[in-house]
């Protein structure tokens, strides 16, 4: 005879155990891993606290709960991630968007209020959350987005075609550069921005499981930057504009960077942690 164990039960199980093993957030994690496997919200789960979970389901969670303890995130376990009040699907070949990603897109999208059409450029556009979001937004906009990975741009595709975006994003597989032709209103990027020496130190879950090719950006975090600010000048139409996501320490290094290469009107913006995390500028020409 087996025992029965009851939904809520089986959730404050997982969220104790999570707590264990220091997994950050784990009542909202247990939730979560409940959601997936039986399709209960948060609302709902609280209504069946009391309603009996089916053997195949309590596997399944076990399941689950293994992968996340090994330190998988659980963005890749769901195989999707919100970002901009939308939801992309990730895995192992493109970076998590992350919500200080979102300070780009709104920044964007508070330039552009009055524009009807413009083109952009997304440079290392991995699941395209950036220029989804945006061409979203408004309708009247046309992108292309461009990644070094065919795995990323097969994320990228499968999101643009869900979000209905599709008929207005070109995805082009490209080293930064290279295959792209024509001239842009704007040009966006969050580019690899990590150290050598903070690559040795990333959590578990961000050194086993983003792709390396979008996290690592040289000795001094910034050979990216250097390729997009010595380049973008080629590509973006006169007085287009340049959006690039940063790293907290970055807010001095990229805009002297730009300065150099002849960029204007060059602003940095902090993130909702106070953090330096996005410059604009305009281009010299």
């Amino acid at each position: 005879m087996r025992d029965f164990i009851s939904l809520g039960h089986q959730r404050r199980s997982l969220r104790d155990r999570l707590k264990e093993n220091r997994i950050e957030n784990a009542s909202f994690e247990a939730m979560i891993l409940m959601e997936h496997v039986t399709g209960k919200d948060r609302a709902a789960q609280i209504l069946a606290e009391t309603e009996i979970l089916e053997p195949k389901a309590l596997m399944a969670l076990e399941t689950l709960l293994r992968r996340r303890l090994n330190g998988e995130p659980l963005d890749h376990i769901m195989g999707h991630q919100g970002f901009f009040g939308r939801r992309f699907k990730v895995d192992g070949s493109v970076l998590t968007p992350r919500p200080e990603t979102e300070l780009l897109v709104s920044a964007v999208l508070a330039d552009t209020k009055a524009q009807k059409k413009a083109r952009l450029l997304d440079l290392g556009t991995g699941s395209g959350a950036i220029i989804i979001s945006i061409l979203a937004e408004r309708p009247g906009f046309t992108g292309l987005g461009i990644d070094a990975s065919d795995e990323a741009l097969r994320i990228a595709d499968e999101n643009a075609h869900v979000l209905g975006v599709k008929n207005r994003l070109d995805l082009l597989t490209s080293n930064w550069f290279e295959a792209v032709k024509g001239r842009f209103d704007i040009i966006v990027s969050n580019p690899p921005y990590i150290t050598d020496k903070a690559m040795g130190q990333l959590e578990i879950e961000v050194s086993e499981y983003d792709p390396k090719l979008a996290l690592s950006g040289g000795p001094d975090g910034l050979n990216a930057y250097r390729i997009i600010a010595e380049q973008t000048g080629n590509f973006l139409k006169t007085q287009g504009r340049l959006y690039l996501e940063i790293g907290y320490d970055q807010g001095e290094s990229v805009p002297s960077i730009l300065d150099l290469n002849g960029f204007k009107e060059i602003e940095v913006f902090k993130d909702l942690s106070g953090n330096d995390r996005l410059v604009t500028a305009i281009a010299a020409k």
